[in-house]
């Protein structure tokens, strides 16, 4: 992709910004994704040593719904390969726009000024927004 040639200063701020916000955007998806993944794995771990016709509840969306372990292990695990491959996606993504916003900074001279110096507005990593205390796999036993 070309990047467009950028005339003014405040046209290489903006896209520099814009840039530096994607990656920021993208670290805090996979961060949550990463979360999400170590829930199902504490989930996963609960589950395998259990008697396989004991009942748990499973929450799907909004609604709780009662399973077996059986039934309910190799969803969770589905799941769990799932997460899996959308971090594996996330993380390429994000070393792509890592490697652009590298690319753009460098190309446009922009150093940026280490935090509590004058002027900085680098605040550090986003932090992962919290849930509602409710597990990723959603499943009680």
């Amino acid at each position: 992709m070309a990047e467009p040639v950028l005339r003014s200063e405040q046209e290489v701020l903006a896209r520099f910004h814009e840039l530096r916000q994607g990656v920021s955007t993208l670290f805090a998806k996979l961060n949550d994704i990463e979360t999400e993944a170590a829930e199902h794995d504490l989930v996963l771990k609960q589950l395998e040593p259990m008697d396989k016709g004991r009942r748990c509840y499973r929450m799907i969306g909004d609604v709780l719904v009662e399973r077996t372990v059986a039934e309910t292990l190799p969803a969770v695990q589905r799941n769990r390969e799932g997460l899996g491959n959308v971090m594996k996606q996330l993380q390429a993504q994000l070393e792509a726009q890592q490697k652009a916003l590298a690319a753009f900074q460098q190309h446009y001279k922009i150093r940026v000024g280490q935090p509590g110096e004058a002027g900085s507005s680098e605040g550090g990593k986003p932090a992962a927004a919290s849930k509602d205390g409710q597990g990723a796999a959603g499943v009680l036993c």
